[in-house]
Protein backbone atom coordinates (compact mmCIF):
# COMPACT_ATOMS: atom_id res chain seq x y z
CA UNK A 1 0.00 0.00 0.00
CA UNK A 2 1.63 3.38 -0.86
CA UNK A 3 1.41 5.41 2.14
CA UNK A 4 0.89 8.77 0.22
CA UNK A 5 -2.28 7.21 -1.11
CA UNK A 6 -4.61 8.68 0.92
CA UNK A 7 -3.67 12.33 0.43
CA UNK A 8 -5.61 12.49 -2.88
CA UNK A 9 -8.90 13.84 -2.23
CA UNK A 10 -11.22 17.04 -3.51
CA UNK A 11 -10.72 19.87 -1.11
CA UNK A 12 -12.97 22.01 -2.95
CA UNK A 13 -15.92 22.37 -5.59
CA UNK A 14 -17.25 25.46 -7.19
CA UNK A 15 -20.43 25.28 -9.11
CA UNK A 16 -21.49 28.03 -11.96
CA UNK A 17 -25.18 27.52 -13.44
CA UNK A 18 -24.60 23.75 -12.95
CA UNK A 19 -27.99 21.72 -12.95
CA UNK A 20 -29.81 22.81 -10.22
CA UNK A 21 -26.83 23.46 -7.27
CA UNK A 22 -26.92 27.29 -6.16
CA UNK A 23 -24.13 29.05 -7.24
CA UNK A 24 -21.29 28.44 -4.68
CA UNK A 25 -18.26 26.96 -3.35
CA UNK A 26 -18.26 23.82 -1.40
CA UNK A 27 -15.76 22.30 1.23
CA UNK A 28 -14.85 18.78 0.74
CA UNK A 29 -11.77 18.61 2.48
CA UNK A 30 -12.49 15.21 4.48
CA UNK A 31 -11.96 11.44 4.20
CA UNK A 32 -15.70 10.76 4.11
CA UNK A 33 -18.94 12.88 2.46
CA UNK A 34 -21.91 12.50 3.26
CA UNK A 35 -24.81 13.60 0.99
CA UNK A 36 -28.23 14.09 2.57
CA UNK A 37 -31.54 15.00 1.17
CA UNK A 38 -34.89 13.73 -0.39
CA UNK A 39 -34.96 13.01 -4.85
CA UNK A 40 -34.18 15.33 -7.11
CA UNK A 41 -32.82 17.94 -4.47
CA UNK A 42 -29.65 17.54 -6.23
CA UNK A 43 -27.24 15.27 -4.59
CA UNK A 44 -26.63 13.05 -7.65
CA UNK A 45 -26.12 16.33 -9.54
CA UNK A 46 -22.89 17.07 -7.19
CA UNK A 47 -20.98 13.50 -7.70
CA UNK A 48 -22.18 14.21 -11.54
CA UNK A 49 -19.96 17.52 -11.04
CA UNK A 50 -17.05 15.56 -9.59
CA UNK A 51 -17.05 12.96 -12.15
CA UNK A 52 -16.95 15.60 -15.09
CA UNK A 53 -13.86 16.83 -13.41
CA UNK A 54 -12.19 14.05 -13.18
CA UNK A 55 -13.40 12.40 -16.77
CA UNK A 56 -14.03 15.85 -18.61
CA UNK A 57 -18.03 13.94 -19.16
CA UNK A 58 -20.72 13.00 -17.18
CA UNK A 59 -21.58 9.53 -16.63
CA UNK A 60 -25.42 10.56 -17.15
CA UNK A 61 -25.60 12.40 -20.12
CA UNK A 62 -23.49 12.59 -23.72
CA UNK A 63 -25.86 16.19 -23.97
CA UNK A 64 -23.72 18.76 -21.81
CA UNK A 65 -25.99 21.49 -23.49
CA UNK A 66 -28.29 19.98 -20.80
CA UNK A 67 -26.75 19.91 -17.45
CA UNK A 68 -26.43 24.31 -17.84
CA UNK A 69 -28.81 25.42 -15.34
CA UNK A 70 -32.15 26.32 -16.89
CA UNK A 71 -32.03 29.63 -19.27
CA UNK A 72 -28.30 29.63 -18.95
CA UNK A 73 -25.80 28.83 -22.14
CA UNK A 74 -22.90 27.54 -19.91
CA UNK A 75 -21.59 26.11 -16.78
CA UNK A 76 -18.46 26.24 -15.12
CA UNK A 77 -17.00 23.77 -12.33
CA UNK A 78 -13.62 24.30 -10.63
CA UNK A 79 -11.70 22.21 -7.97
CA UNK A 80 -9.38 22.42 -5.76
CA UNK A 81 -7.66 19.01 -5.51
CA UNK A 82 -4.86 17.82 -3.42
CA UNK A 83 -2.71 14.90 -5.11
CA UNK A 84 -1.00 11.88 -3.76
CA UNK A 85 2.31 14.07 -3.26
CA UNK A 86 0.47 16.64 -1.24
CA UNK A 87 0.39 19.26 -3.98
CA UNK A 88 -3.18 21.33 -4.81
CA UNK A 89 -3.71 21.81 -8.23
CA UNK A 90 -6.98 23.68 -9.49
CA UNK A 91 -8.85 21.60 -12.26
CA UNK A 92 -11.72 23.39 -14.06
CA UNK A 93 -14.32 22.55 -16.82
CA UNK A 94 -16.05 24.62 -18.82
CA UNK A 95 -19.12 24.45 -21.25
CA UNK A 96 -20.33 26.99 -23.29
CA UNK A 97 -21.24 27.41 -27.13
CA UNK A 98 -21.39 23.94 -27.65
CA UNK A 99 -17.11 23.60 -26.18
CA UNK A 100 -15.73 22.17 -23.69
CA UNK A 101 -12.46 23.92 -22.11
CA UNK A 102 -10.70 21.51 -19.91
CA UNK A 103 -8.12 23.30 -17.44
CA UNK A 104 -5.28 22.16 -14.81
CA UNK A 105 -3.56 24.64 -12.74
CA UNK A 106 -4.97 28.02 -15.28
CA UNK A 107 -3.18 25.46 -18.39
CA UNK A 108 -5.60 24.42 -20.84
CA UNK A 109 -5.67 20.25 -21.91
CA UNK A 110 -6.72 18.45 -24.64
CA UNK A 111 -6.07 14.96 -23.41
CA UNK A 112 -7.80 14.25 -20.72
CA UNK A 113 -5.81 11.28 -19.99
CA UNK A 114 -4.17 13.98 -17.84
CA UNK A 115 -6.86 14.15 -15.84
CA UNK A 116 -7.28 10.36 -15.02
CA UNK A 117 -3.95 10.04 -14.22
CA UNK A 118 -4.23 13.45 -11.67
CA UNK A 119 -7.95 11.98 -10.01
CA UNK A 120 -8.52 8.54 -10.37
CA UNK A 121 -11.74 7.97 -9.94
CA UNK A 122 -14.86 5.53 -9.79
CA UNK A 123 -18.45 6.58 -9.82
CA UNK A 124 -21.04 3.73 -8.40
CA UNK A 125 -24.59 4.68 -9.79
CA UNK A 126 -27.94 3.27 -10.99
CA UNK A 127 -26.62 3.91 -14.40
CA UNK A 128 -24.38 1.17 -14.23
CA UNK A 129 -27.62 -1.55 -14.74
CA UNK A 130 -27.13 -0.14 -18.27
CA UNK A 131 -23.61 -2.52 -18.28
CA UNK A 132 -25.09 -5.92 -17.91
CA UNK A 133 -28.92 -5.09 -19.09
CA UNK A 134 -28.35 -3.14 -21.76
CA UNK A 135 -27.23 -3.83 -25.29
CA UNK A 136 -23.64 -5.07 -26.49
CA UNK A 137 -22.57 -1.76 -27.00
CA UNK A 138 -22.43 -0.92 -23.21
CA UNK A 139 -20.19 -3.70 -22.23
CA UNK A 140 -18.09 -3.13 -25.21
CA UNK A 141 -17.81 0.31 -23.45
CA UNK A 142 -16.71 -0.82 -20.01
CA UNK A 143 -14.77 -3.32 -21.00
CA UNK A 144 -12.34 -0.42 -23.01
CA UNK A 145 -13.13 1.59 -20.07
CA UNK A 146 -11.27 -0.76 -17.68
CA UNK A 147 -8.40 -1.33 -20.34
CA UNK A 148 -7.51 2.40 -20.39
CA UNK A 149 -7.56 2.26 -16.60
CA UNK A 150 -4.24 -0.16 -17.24
CA UNK A 151 -2.97 1.23 -20.67
CA UNK A 152 -3.27 4.89 -21.09
CA UNK A 153 -2.53 4.15 -24.67
CA UNK A 154 -5.19 1.66 -25.35
CA UNK A 155 -7.39 5.28 -25.84
CA UNK A 156 -5.49 6.06 -28.38
CA UNK A 157 -5.55 3.04 -30.03
CA UNK A 158 -9.60 3.25 -29.61
CA UNK A 159 -9.39 6.47 -31.50
CA UNK A 160 -7.48 5.54 -34.19
CA UNK A 161 -9.71 2.71 -34.80
CA UNK A 162 -12.85 4.87 -35.18
CA UNK A 163 -11.17 7.49 -37.36
CA UNK A 164 -10.20 4.54 -40.02
CA UNK A 165 -13.53 3.17 -39.40
CA UNK A 166 -15.48 6.12 -40.26
CA UNK A 167 -12.75 6.91 -42.91
CA UNK A 168 -13.63 3.29 -44.27
CA UNK A 169 -17.36 3.81 -43.98
CA UNK A 170 -17.20 7.33 -45.77
CA UNK A 171 -15.35 5.02 -49.08
CA UNK A 172 -18.19 2.40 -49.02
CA UNK A 173 -20.83 5.46 -49.36
CA UNK A 174 -18.85 7.77 -52.08
CA UNK A 175 -18.02 4.68 -54.01
CA UNK A 176 -14.39 5.01 -53.80
CA UNK A 177 -13.38 1.68 -53.25
CA UNK A 178 -9.74 1.97 -54.29
CA UNK A 179 -9.22 3.02 -51.06
CA UNK A 180 -10.82 -0.25 -49.01
CA UNK A 181 -7.08 -2.00 -49.31
CA UNK A 182 -5.30 0.93 -47.35
CA UNK A 183 -7.98 0.96 -45.08
CA UNK A 184 -8.70 -2.98 -44.11
CA UNK A 185 -4.73 -2.94 -43.65
CA UNK A 186 -5.13 -0.15 -40.98
CA UNK A 187 -8.53 -1.46 -39.57
CA UNK A 188 -6.87 -5.06 -39.05
CA UNK A 189 -3.76 -3.40 -37.38
CA UNK A 190 -5.83 -1.09 -34.84
CA UNK A 191 -8.66 -3.70 -34.45
CA UNK A 192 -6.30 -6.85 -33.53
CA UNK A 193 -4.98 -4.57 -30.91
CA UNK A 194 -8.35 -3.93 -29.46
CA UNK A 195 -9.27 -7.69 -29.62
CA UNK A 196 -6.49 -8.85 -27.60
CA UNK A 197 -6.97 -6.14 -25.06
CA UNK A 198 -10.78 -6.92 -24.58
CA UNK A 199 -9.43 -10.62 -24.34
CA UNK A 200 -7.17 -9.85 -21.65
CA UNK A 201 -9.83 -7.75 -19.50
CA UNK A 202 -13.01 -10.27 -19.96
CA UNK A 203 -10.14 -13.48 -18.53
CA UNK A 204 -9.47 -10.43 -15.60
CA UNK A 205 -12.68 -9.57 -14.82
CA UNK A 206 -14.12 -13.12 -15.27
CA UNK A 207 -11.93 -14.83 -12.20
CA UNK A 208 -13.05 -12.16 -9.90
CA UNK A 209 -15.77 -11.72 -10.59
CA UNK A 210 -16.82 -15.44 -9.99
CA UNK A 211 -14.39 -15.02 -6.30
CA UNK A 212 -16.27 -12.07 -5.96
CA UNK A 213 -19.61 -12.84 -6.33
CA UNK A 214 -20.04 -16.24 -4.95
CA UNK A 215 -18.37 -14.97 -1.59
CA UNK A 216 -20.96 -12.19 -1.66
CA UNK A 217 -24.24 -13.84 -3.10
CA UNK A 218 -23.62 -17.05 -1.39
CA UNK A 219 -24.17 -19.06 -4.03
CA UNK A 220 -22.17 -22.08 -6.32
CA UNK A 221 -23.69 -20.53 -9.62
CA UNK A 222 -21.37 -21.06 -12.57
CA UNK A 223 -20.04 -17.48 -13.78
CA UNK A 224 -18.58 -16.38 -16.77
CA UNK A 225 -18.04 -13.47 -19.06
CA UNK A 226 -18.06 -14.57 -22.92
CA UNK A 227 -16.42 -12.96 -25.57
CA UNK A 228 -16.86 -13.37 -29.27
CA UNK A 229 -15.18 -11.28 -31.46
CA UNK A 230 -16.76 -10.25 -34.56
CA UNK A 231 -13.96 -11.40 -36.46
CA UNK A 232 -14.02 -14.53 -34.64
CA UNK A 233 -10.81 -16.18 -33.47
CA UNK A 234 -8.82 -14.88 -36.17
CA UNK A 235 -5.44 -13.17 -34.67
CA UNK A 236 -2.97 -12.82 -38.00
CA UNK A 237 -3.10 -9.22 -39.95
CA UNK A 238 -3.32 -11.01 -43.14
CA UNK A 239 -6.64 -13.27 -42.22
CA UNK A 240 -8.14 -10.43 -40.97
CA UNK A 241 -7.85 -8.43 -44.04
CA UNK A 242 -8.27 -11.42 -46.58
CA UNK A 243 -12.09 -11.75 -44.22
CA UNK A 244 -12.98 -7.89 -45.02
CA UNK A 245 -11.68 -8.31 -48.93
CA UNK A 246 -13.76 -11.23 -48.65
CA UNK A 247 -17.08 -9.65 -47.11
CA UNK A 248 -16.08 -6.20 -49.14
CA UNK A 249 -19.53 -7.08 -51.47
CA UNK A 250 -21.79 -7.05 -48.07
CA UNK A 251 -20.25 -3.83 -47.05
CA UNK A 252 -20.52 -2.13 -50.42
CA UNK A 253 -24.36 -2.68 -50.49
CA UNK A 254 -24.99 -1.96 -46.95
CA UNK A 255 -22.18 0.86 -47.02
CA UNK A 256 -20.84 0.45 -44.01
CA UNK A 257 -18.17 -2.39 -42.20
CA UNK A 258 -20.47 -4.87 -40.61
CA UNK A 259 -17.83 -7.08 -38.93
CA UNK A 260 -14.83 -5.35 -36.76
CA UNK A 261 -14.11 -4.87 -33.00
CA UNK A 262 -17.32 -2.43 -33.23
CA UNK A 263 -19.44 -5.38 -33.12
CA UNK A 264 -17.99 -7.69 -30.77
CA UNK A 265 -20.11 -9.17 -28.48
CA UNK A 266 -19.42 -9.76 -24.71
CA UNK A 267 -22.28 -11.27 -22.51
CA UNK A 268 -22.33 -12.40 -18.99
CA UNK A 269 -23.62 -16.14 -18.10
CA UNK A 270 -25.00 -17.48 -15.09
CA UNK A 271 -24.50 -21.51 -15.11
CA UNK A 272 -24.43 -21.33 -19.36
CA UNK A 273 -27.33 -18.95 -19.86
CA UNK A 274 -27.17 -15.50 -20.95
CA UNK A 275 -27.54 -13.27 -17.06
CA UNK A 276 -30.14 -11.01 -19.04
CA UNK A 277 -32.53 -13.90 -19.77
CA UNK A 278 -32.30 -16.08 -16.16
CA UNK A 279 -30.99 -13.06 -13.43
CA UNK A 280 -32.58 -11.35 -11.01
CA UNK A 281 -33.26 -7.72 -10.50
CA UNK A 282 -30.82 -7.74 -7.48
CA UNK A 283 -28.59 -10.23 -9.55
CA UNK A 284 -27.89 -7.63 -12.29
CA UNK A 285 -27.74 -4.56 -9.42
CA UNK A 286 -25.22 -7.02 -7.97
CA UNK A 287 -23.04 -7.76 -10.94
CA UNK A 288 -23.01 -4.19 -11.88
CA UNK A 289 -21.62 -3.21 -9.10
CA UNK A 290 -19.33 -5.96 -8.68
CA UNK A 291 -17.86 -4.57 -11.99
CA UNK A 292 -16.97 -1.29 -10.52
CA UNK A 293 -15.36 -2.76 -7.08
CA UNK A 294 -13.10 -4.42 -9.87
CA UNK A 295 -12.56 -1.32 -11.71
CA UNK A 296 -11.15 0.19 -8.37
CA UNK A 297 -8.95 -2.67 -7.83
CA UNK A 298 -7.56 -2.06 -11.11
CA UNK A 299 -6.73 1.28 -10.19
CA UNK A 300 -4.96 0.54 -7.32
CA UNK A 301 -3.01 -1.88 -8.74
CA UNK A 302 -1.19 0.08 -11.89
CA UNK A 303 -1.24 3.34 -10.43
CA UNK A 304 -0.62 2.22 -6.59
CA UNK A 305 -3.17 5.32 -6.03
CA UNK A 306 -6.54 4.81 -3.96
CA UNK A 307 -9.31 6.41 -6.57
CA UNK A 308 -12.15 8.35 -5.30
CA UNK A 309 -15.30 7.23 -5.18
CA UNK A 310 -18.19 8.08 -5.29
CA UNK A 311 -21.31 6.25 -4.56
CA UNK A 312 -24.86 7.20 -5.49
CA UNK A 313 -27.70 5.10 -3.50
CA UNK A 314 -27.02 2.12 -5.32
CA UNK A 315 -26.79 -0.06 -2.67
CA UNK A 316 -30.39 0.88 -1.53
CA UNK A 317 -32.10 -1.69 -3.77
CA UNK A 318 -29.47 -4.94 -1.67
CA UNK A 319 -30.74 -6.58 1.52
CA UNK A 320 -28.67 -5.47 4.38
CA UNK A 321 -26.43 -8.09 4.84
CA UNK A 322 -25.26 -7.74 1.41
CA UNK A 323 -25.54 -4.05 1.41
CA UNK A 324 -22.59 -4.51 4.43
CA UNK A 325 -20.79 -7.03 2.57
CA UNK A 326 -20.38 -4.77 -0.64
CA UNK A 327 -19.33 -1.89 1.65
CA UNK A 328 -16.69 -4.46 3.31
CA UNK A 329 -15.75 -5.42 -0.02
CA UNK A 330 -15.17 -1.70 -1.81
CA UNK A 331 -11.84 -1.08 -2.73
CA UNK A 332 -9.79 1.19 -0.60
CA UNK A 333 -10.49 5.01 -1.29
CA UNK A 334 -8.32 7.65 -0.87
CA UNK A 335 -11.60 9.86 -0.34
CA UNK A 336 -15.46 8.79 -0.61
CA UNK A 337 -18.72 10.47 -1.55
CA UNK A 338 -22.13 8.92 -0.49
CA UNK A 339 -25.34 9.90 -1.18
CA UNK A 340 -28.61 9.38 1.23
CA UNK A 341 -32.26 9.74 1.23
CA UNK A 342 -33.48 11.34 4.59
CA UNK A 343 -33.99 8.90 7.24
CA UNK A 344 -31.94 6.35 5.41
CA UNK A 345 -29.75 4.36 7.54
CA UNK A 346 -26.32 5.71 7.27
CA UNK A 347 -23.32 2.93 8.48
CA UNK A 348 -20.15 4.00 9.93
CA UNK A 349 -20.53 7.51 10.47
CA UNK A 350 -16.79 8.93 11.77
CA UNK A 351 -17.08 12.52 12.85
CA UNK A 352 -14.11 13.48 12.89
CA UNK A 353 -12.91 12.47 9.27
CA UNK A 354 -16.73 12.98 7.82
CA UNK A 355 -18.53 15.67 6.44
CA UNK A 356 -22.43 15.66 6.31
CA UNK A 357 -24.33 17.83 4.03
CA UNK A 358 -27.85 18.35 3.94
CA UNK A 359 -28.78 19.05 0.56
CA UNK A 360 -32.30 20.65 -0.68
CA UNK A 361 -33.24 22.75 -3.46
CA UNK A 362 -30.30 22.81 -5.44
CA UNK A 363 -28.36 24.31 -1.85
CA UNK A 364 -25.53 22.49 0.60
CA UNK A 365 -25.36 22.95 3.93
CA UNK A 366 -23.19 21.36 6.53
CA UNK A 367 -22.95 20.56 10.09
CA UNK A 368 -18.87 20.74 9.41
CA UNK A 369 -19.25 23.45 6.82
CA UNK A 370 -21.25 25.71 5.36
CA UNK A 371 -21.45 26.57 1.38
CA UNK A 372 -19.94 30.56 0.57
CA UNK A 373 -22.15 31.78 -1.89
CA UNK A 374 -20.52 33.51 -4.82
Amino acid sequence: RNANADRLRFVSLKFQNFRNINNSTIAFDANTIYLIGDNAQGKSNTLEALYILAYGGSFRTRRLDQICHHGCASFVLEAEVIDNLNITHTVGFRWENGQREISINGQRITDRKQLLALIPCIVFSHEDYIYVSGGPEYRRKFFDQSQCLKDALYADTLRKYSRILKLRNQALKSNQLDLLDTYDFQLAEEGLKIVKARRAAVQHFQFRLSELYDSIAGTTHTFAVQYIPSWGNVEDHEMVCEQLSRLRNNDIEAMNTQKGPHRDTISFMIDGHHALSTASTGQIRLLSLLLKIIQGEIIIQISEKHPILLIDDVLLELDRETRNFLYDTLPAASQEFYTFLQHEEIRNLDNSHTMVYQVKNGTLLGNSERSRDT
